[in-house]
């Protein structure tokens, strides 16, 4: 996904790192891979975590690995930890990481993996059981999509589901059909943004839109699938959507979010860490002043997104590896990084009104590391987190999990060769398309299907 960085009060692009591209298709069983005889250490001589660009308000993922080189690990003598970001876009994340560790090199300790990759990863051979882990107060769904038989290949670090934030002064929206009646005011381009680019955030987005009238469908065998993408179509061509905006088949998260700071559209679809870059714009946060947005869920359930905290078969600091995955995803790091980062945690208990300073405290975060930020609002009071924690707690409720596949990277690229034209396009999607997209999105989940869009 795209992202914002903050910088001085202003908004910079932050570009995807180029990956290294694997071959698809094809399944290792379990334990297959070795690491090289020569491997003894990742050329640092520190633990690295692979993970995409931190996304955190004011980087807390960073603050979390300095509190672990500081003071936690120094309880066993182990090593220093870095964050090693591998780009925005999880596609290039994924492929990075495979290129990197299907050799048996050991350049990476511990895997940030979005939720449908640790089924591939697993069947690769890539991940190594975790030791002494259990579920506790974890999110349900996230725990058991780390869970293989009696064994544990990864442990939740932050979850995700999607919410809806809109511009107060209207009613609040609770359906599709409240969006579609809602007229575009004067000065904006739209009603609303999505997320609808060929990348991840497209099938997201589509899965989403099709559970709001099909909760149990999926987009290959729902009969829904043809009114959803042709209402979607419809969507672009009016002013629910901007009728001549094109970045809206081109935009990602960051696009999607700056539209909303640059007053181009009245909602937005988007995820938990948008809210604190949100509150951080005096415009739409005043101080002393009601807000000028406000968030709630979204008309059907979200996708339950978020990464998985997993241990690299080919490291060479496996013991003390197991013990950051233990810190990173403790209650109290799962607090700093809701409270100071905007991430939403994957410990239920984490998820309540706490200040970023008391998580702070709680955690003895260096002083240096709680410097007065730019804007002031990254130690949002408990007010403000309250309407955020719960809008977060009922979308949690209802999030789903995409399909679990080795394959499911293959089935998401079929599904956007498949759909995004006729997004770019205006073109009409009817019986025939469904049959065709049924028919390629069964081949990829089996493994059995073309691995691009030829």
């Amino acid at each position: 996904m795209s992202v914002l960085s903050p910088l001085t009060g202003r908004w910079r692009w932050t570009a995807a790192l180029a990956g290294i591209l694997v071959g698809l298709g094809w399944v290792v069983v379990p334990h297959l891979v070795e690491p090289d005889a020569g491997c003894g250490d990742n050329g640092s001589g520190m633990i690295t975590v692979a993970a995409g660009t931190d996304v955190s308000f004011n980087t807390q993922r960073r603050t979390l690995l300095r509190v672990w080189n500081e003071r936690v690990r120094k309880l066993n003598g182990d090593p220093e930890a870095r964050l090693e970001e591998i780009g925005s876009l999880a596609d290039v994340q994924r492929s990075q990481m495979i290129g990197a560790l299907q050799s048996g090199g050991c350049r990476y300790d511990a895997l940030a993996l979005d939720l449908p990759w640790i089924e591939e990863f697993y069947r690769r051979g890539l991940l190594a059981p975790l030791r002494g882990f259990a579920q506790e107060d974890r999110h349900p769904q996230a725990w058991q999509a780390g869970v293989r038989g009696k064994n544990t290949y990864a442990v939740p670090f932050d979850s995700d589901v999607a919410l809806l934030y809109y511009r107060t002064g209207g009613q609040r929206p609770q359906s599709w059909a409240d969006i579609d009646k809602v007229p575009r005011k004067a000065g904006y381009e739209a009603t609303y943004a999505g997320q609808f680019a060929s990348y991840e955030g497209l099938t997201v987005n589509l899965l989403e839109l099709l559970w709001s009238v099909d909760p149990g469908g999926t987009l290959e065998s729902s009969p829904r699938t043809i009114k959803v993408v042709n209402e979607l179509i419809g969507r672009m061509n009016r002013p629910v959507f901007p009728a001549v905006w094109r970045e809206s088949v081109v935009s990602a998260e960051q696009e999607t979010t700056e539209a909303f700071l640059d007053g181009k559209v009245l909602m937005m679809r988007n995820w938990p860490y948008v809210y604190r870059i949100l509150a951080s714009q005096e415009n739409l946060n005043p101080p002393g002043r009601p807000r000028l947005f406000a968030v709630t869920q979204l008309p059907g359930p979200s996708v339950l997104g978020g990464h998985s905290l997993a241990l690299a078969r080919t490291s060479p600091h496996k013991d003390a590896t197991r013990r950051l995955i233990e810190f990173l995803t403790g209650s109290e790091a799962q607090q700093l990084l809701f409270s100071c980062g905007g991430f939403a945690p994957s410990r239920i208990g984490a998820l309540r009104e706490t200040s970023c300073a008391q998580a702070q405290r709680r955690l003895a975060v260096p002083d240096d590391e709680r410097a007065a930020p730019v804007t002031g609002s990254d130690n949002l009071p408990e007010e403000q987190l309250k309407p955020l924690v719960n809008e977060l707690r009922k979308a949690f409720e209802k999030a789903r999990l995409r399909p679990v596949s080795s394959f499911y990277s293959e089935y998401s690229t079929t599904l956007q060769c498949h759909l995004y034209p006729y997004l770019r396009d205006r073109s009409t999607f009817d019986a025939a398309g469904l049959r065709s997209l049924r028919d390629a999105l069964q081949a990829a989940l089996r493994g059995t299907g073309p691995t691009g869009c030829g």
